[in-house]
């Protein structure tokens, strides 16, 4: 898919010592670059808290949530390679 191939071209998935995974530009970005979209499910601030204690009992460590407005957007389970 082109918006995967230009994720490689234009960006790089690496790991950090003690926050998970990052995201890197492999160069510049000039102002309004387009970078990716956030994906994700659409949960309630509570839906968000119980699913953040399914992922602490589960082991995970790297949790991928963004406030949007009133949601929560979590990339956890159904994100995309930009979270």
């Amino acid at each position: 898919e082109r918006s995967e191939r230009l994720l490689d071209e234009r960006l790089m998935v690496f790991k950090t010592e003690n926050r998970g995974y990052g995201l890197k530009a492999r160069k510049d970005l000039k102002k309004e670059d387009f970078v990716g979209v956030y994906l994700g499910e659409v949960l309630t601030y509570e839906q968000s808290l119980q699913r953040d204690a399914e992922y602490e009992k589960e082991g995970r460590k790297d949790f991928y949530s963004m406030a949007v407005n009133d949601v929560i957007v979590d990339a956890g389970r159904k994100g995309a390679r930009v979270r």
